[in-house]
């Protein structure tokens, strides 16, 4: 996390949306972070997660990056999501 120390503020929330790729990698792990494996989700639930660690205005951006980097996945419907890479605090 020491390399998005500067996008994160002292309650843990993703201040801003870095605009080197690098750093948009480790903000979306950071955020694939807080969801639980084995779980589905709906989108709602999806958007409120991310909602709840972010403070600019796009969470759509981010969930379009957890699937991308297939932290999340979605059915074809785009109604149920789940995790789909276990990064560590998640096994």
């Amino acid at each position: 996390m020491s390399k998005i120390k500067n996008f994160i503020d002292e309650n843990g929330k993703v201040i801003s949306w870095p605009s080197k790729r690098t750093l948009q990698k480790e903000i979306v792990v950071y955020i694939g972070d807080k969801f639980k494996k084995d779980i589905e989700y709906t989108e709602t639930e999806v958007n409120e997660i991310i909602k709840g660690w972010i403070l600019f205005n796009d969470y759509a951006l981010v969930r379009r990056e957890l699937i991308v980097e297939n932290i999340l996945t979605r059915d074809s419907v785009g109604k149920c999501y789940q995790v789909l890479k276990f990064t560590q605090n998640q096994i």
